[in-house]
């Protein structure tokens, strides 16, 4: 919002066009996905955002991996536990699976993550439950690799139904796909925030970072998604101590410093044709080919 107010009173005079648009559920619903699909991006040729950190980490060109969530439900037969031969447990499917994934780990490759939880596990302990459930969060290197994932889950879904007798069904979300930041792009938002008295860093490329919708946008656009720190101190985000930190007047003054920084590098890329091309030229080179045939 603060680098499209800073832009828009300038626009007169410039050439190209800028728009704010909104992209709720950028985590829990994978909004941007949406948005794509329903071509909200379709005429737009770059995108810029930031993203609040802490601990000082102030970073441009990080990347994040692919993500989805799988939901996992099983049918059974409920039947009282003094006889539980007269039902199904749709529980102990429950649990098949995440033995299963527990067996598979050490095929995983590095970047590779499931992460679940029972999400109904039955009503009362005297009951073999009829019904049971679970969610997975996956993450991956790609969405290429994120389907591979679900395959497995599927697998795993399959197995248990023979074991059990339970009946399965599995659901999953929209993926948000892994990030290809415009490194030409960050290298003029680094820049920019430099000459706004913050030194921007390139992250540690062997470091396992989260996931965001953003990444679905940087496959079909040149796109950045920077990191400005709200404190010098370690407060992990999603936290209550953060959220705290985020409403505090030094939160406040980065949050404009980071919209003066954004606003800059959309100057730069209406005025520089060679930034705009640079920018161009490594979105072809570094967005892997697979996704250009869809």
């Amino acid at each position: 919002v603060g680098a499209f107010l800073g832009l828009a009173p300038l626009m007169k005079e410039l050439p190209g066009r800028i728009s704010i648009i909104g992209t709720p559920a950028e985590e829990g619903g994978a909004g941007k996905v949406k948005l794509l699909a329903n071509g909200a991006f379709d005429d737009v040729d770059f995108a810029l955002m930031m993203h609040p950190s802490g601990g000082g980490s102030n970073l441009v060109g990080r990347g994040g991996r692919a993500a989805c969530t799988v939901r996992v439900d099983f049918t059974g037969k409920g039947a009282h536990s003094s006889a539980p031969q007269n039902g199904i447990n749709a529980l102990s499917a429950v649990i098949s699976v995440f033995n299963q994934i527990d067996m598979m780990r050490p095929t995983f490759d590095p970047q590779d993550n499931i992460n679940g939880i029972v999400t109904n596990g039955g009503a009362a302990a005297n009951i073999i439950p009829a019904s049971a459930g679970c969610a997975f969060c996956l993450r991956a290197d790609t969405m290429k690799r994120i389907e591979v994932l679900i395959d497995l889950i599927k697998t795993c879904v399959a197995n248990a139904e023979k074991l059990t007798g339970a009946k399965g069904l599995v659901a999953w979300d929209d993926i948000s796909a892994e990030r290809y930041p415009s490194r030409p792009m960050c290298q003029a938002f680094k820049d920019n925030m430099h000459e706004l008295g913050i030194e921007m860093t390139w992250p540690d490329p062997k470091k396992q970072y989260g996931s965001s919708d953003i990444g679905n946008v940087s496959i079909k656009i040149p796109a950045i998604h920077d990191y400005l720190s709200i404190t010098d101190e370690e407060i992990p985000a999603h936290s209550k101590e953060y959220a705290k930190a985020a409403a505090e007047p030094a939160a406040d003054e980065i949050c404009i410093k980071g919209a003066q920084g954004l606003a800059m590098t959309g100057l730069d890329l209406l005025l520089d044709e060679s930034l705009r091309q640079a920018a161009a030229e490594y979105h072809e080179k570094v967005v892997p080919d697979f996704y250009k045939e869809k």
